[in-house]
């Protein structure tokens, strides 16, 4: 290791190199205090040094500040020599930026236990620094989101995948900033920082893991991001915060494929309406809520009259047709309250609260009206039309399971098929 000495008396500085060297240590020799410093600004390596106090063009408390103000150089540690041994020049010169001082005359054996002590320091200095390149490494490989926080919730570490994820732009100085401050930068997304700060005192209160999905703005391949964002507080052995984890990840496309699952689950994929399963679910709820408020309700099944023929005579993807127009003629009468499900084939089941019987057949007319006047073609250019039939049953308070007001409203179906003037009839 390198040793710097900085010491303009040619007899001190001659001693001084003849000792470091037989210690093992590499002595580079300055004549004055400004020769020194144009050394140690050119150095790529921690070094030792020994400064004299008093030398001429510039003096070793003006050198050592000097030293220790360089940002471009590794860390030097700064040993002084002086024949001043005042308190208050002790005081001036580790104000400075000395490490360690010795008061003239220097004996050997101290000089060289006090280079040890600063070599043992400048190689634990340099382990912490090699530590942290590769825990700056491991932060940028982490394949989501990593940053460290203080027990006040100021940022300590990010990697540029946090960065980007709350846009921020990667030269944001961050260190030493909270959540809510960051949050005032430009373009940064305001709501999820806050939101985050939100949750790290929930993750405070409970004391340990805390994990929660975030939702970010969007990026290239999807409207919306979600982030699985978990939390780990670290405490000191007295129960005080000490600091906190926060990781996270992308389960965008998780969360789209759960997404694209629920609508397979609870959409008929043809029609666009609820699957039989969800219809039903949602006609228990609304059963639930007539009994509770006395609110009438009425519930439809309807279907397209001589189906099978449609298929049969020109094919099933014209009946595919003809089934989502017909849901869309459906959909398009019903309110925002109103449930359609497709019950399986061409038969579909429509759930109207608030809706007295009567008033559900003047909805049902206008469907069966437009559908009369739909014309469908075939492959082969021939047009033909369709209608069909429905039958209604109330529900008011009463005491009937699902089954048994479906079974009602199939049989009210049932009479208007085999009806030929009145395709609409109600379940009496």
């Amino acid at each position: 290791m390198n040793v710097l000495i900085a010491e303009d008396n040619i007899t001190t500085r001659l001693m001084l190199s003849e000792w470091v060297k037989s210690w093992g240590y590499t002595p580079v020799v300055a004549t004055d205090g400004r020769h020194a410093l144009e050394i140690g600004s050119i150095r790529d390596a921690p070094w030792l040094a020994i400064i004299d106090w008093m030398m001429p063009e510039m003096d070793g408390i003006t050198l050592c500040r000097k030293l220790k103000q360089q940002k471009n150089c590794p860390f030097i540690y700064s040993i002084f020599l002086t024949s001043k041994n005042s308190i208050e020049d002790s005081i001036m010169g580790l104000n400075a930026g000395a490490d360690d001082f010795l008061t003239k005359p220097v004996r050997p054996e101290e000089l060289r236990s006090r280079l040890n002590a600063g070599r043992r320091i400048l190689e634990y200095q340099e382990q912490i620094e090699e530590r942290n390149l590769h825990l700056q490494a491991l932060l940028e490989a982490m394949p989501g989101a990593v940053i460290l926080k203080d027990a006040q919730g100021c940022w300590l570490e990010a990697n540029e995948y946090a960065l980007r994820m709350f846009n921020l732009d990667e030269n944001t100085s961050y260190h030493g900033l909270n959540d809510e401050i960051l949050a005032e930068q430009p373009h940064a997304f305001k709501q999820a920082l806050n939101t985050l700060n939100i949750n790290d005192q929930k993750a405070w209160e409970q004391g340990g893991f805390y994990r929660e999905e975030l939702e970010l703005p969007g990026n290239a391949y999807a409207e919306k991001c979600w982030f699985d964002i978990v939390r780990t507080p670290l405490f000191h052995n007295d129960g005080r915060r000490k600091s906190m984890i926060v990781l996270g990840y992308e389960i965008t496309k998780r969360k789209l494929l759960e997404e694209k699952l629920r609508r397979e689950a609870w959409y008929d994929s043809l029609t666009g309406v609820f699957s039989r399963h969800h219809f039903q679910e949602h006609l228990d709820k609304m059963m639930s809520f007539s009994r509770r408020t006395g609110l009438p309700m009425s519930l439809c099944l309807c279907d397209i009259d001589s189906f099978k023929q449609v298929n049969d005579q020109h094919g099933h993807d014209v009946g595919d047709q003809v089934l989502a127009k017909f849901a869309e003629l459906i959909l398009h009468q019903l309110r925002n309250s109103d449930v359609c499900g497709r019950l399986g084939g061409d038969e579909f089941c429509i759930a109207l609260p608030g809706t007295r019987a009567e008033k559900a057949v003047s909805c049902l007319r206008r469907i069966e009206n437009q559908l009369r006047a739909q014309f469908f073609h075939s492959y082969e250019g021939i047009a033909f039309q369709i209608c069909g039939s429905f039958g209604v049953v109330e529900f008011n308070n009463s005491k009937l399971t699902q089954r048994e007001l479906m079974r009602h409203a199939d049989q009210a179906l049932y009479r208007a098929k085999k009806n030929q003037n009145n395709k609409i009839l109600i379940y009496r």
